[in-house]
């Protein structure tokens, strides 16, 4: 775990000190983790789950860029509480079909299915037996 601090850029402290500001507000400190994630092969394909607490729907961005999958979910901070960042990436094989991922959020678990192409999927092959 690491932990950053967000901070204000230099056109807003200049803008607050042009502005007769008393007081530049604190950087408010983030917390970023990388959740553990539960990775199982399905006939089909594979699934990712990974434990995301406190992330709403809309807190959530998941994209594909060349071979690799970005995970990444944010929660503002509760009165009291720091903000939580949340970041993973996977490198997918070939065998993945990018266009069918699919992302589900339900009730702070994040289920990622990545189907596998057509080509690569298990298929099993029935052995004829001759005397």
């Amino acid at each position: 775990m690491s932990t950053t601090l967000s901070e204000k850029t230099q056109s807003e402290k200049t803008q607050c000190e042009n502005s007769n500001c008393a007081e530049v507000e604190a950087a408010k400190p983030v917390r970023v983790l990388r959740p553990a994630v539960d990775i199982h092969e399905t006939g089909r394909g594979f699934v990712l789950e990974a434990d995301t607490p406190g992330i709403k729907e809309d807190g959530v961005n998941l994209r594909i860029e060349n071979d690799t999958l970005f995970i990444e979910a944010a929660a503002d901070a509760a009165e009291g509480a720091e903000a939580v960042r949340f970041e993973r990436s996977f490198t997918l094989g070939r065998n993945i079909d990018r266009e069918t991922v699919r992302a589900e959020l339900k009730q702070g678990v994040l289920s990622v299915t990545l189907q596998k192409q057509k080509a690569a999927q298990s298929k099993k092959i029935a052995v004829q037996y001759t005397a």
